[in-house]
């Protein structure tokens, strides 16, 4: 019986490791299919942007997510983001700079959001850039 417990929980590890290794094979920067927005996340090497979501409607885009530093400790994340919108032509409709905060003192991501007055087309690129204090990093 304490073999087929042994056998049963590691064909269920195995399901699990599987599972995930699948999920992390999807790259983000790929267009999915006609009706998405390709991302571009460019970190620096103090701060690595992770979760992104976009909301689009008819008359405006809002982009938000989060960001963490590389080495995974409390405190300020220094630095601000770049946003660039380009159109599936290549031109650029939006570019601004973006600036993320944590929601406590002891909180370990921040998180930014940018509001566009404007709709986003499909197969548009969105590149999102952390700058460590000068436009150099």
């Amino acid at each position: 019986m304490n073999m087929i417990k042994r056998l049963l929980h590691a064909l269920a590890m195995s399901v699990v490791v599987l599972t995930l290794s699948g999920c992390a094979t999807i790259n983000m920067g790929e267009y999915l299919d006609d009706k998405t927005v390709k991302i571009e996340r460019i970190d620096s090497k103090h701060a690595k942007i992770g979760f992104v979501n976009i909301k689009r409607s008819d008359q405006e885009t809002w982009i938000r997510g989060d960001i963490k530093p590389c080495i995974q400790t409390r405190g300020p994340i220094f630095g601000h983001l770049h946003v660039n919108v380009k159109s599936p032509d290549g031109k650029s409709i939006f570019n601004d700079t973006v600036d993320y905060k944590r929601r406590s003192v002891k909180a370990r991501t921040a998180q930014f959001s940018v509001t566009l007055n404007l709709p986003i087309e499909d197969k548009s690129t969105i590149t999102i850039k952390h700058h460590y204090f000068s436009s150099s990093d």
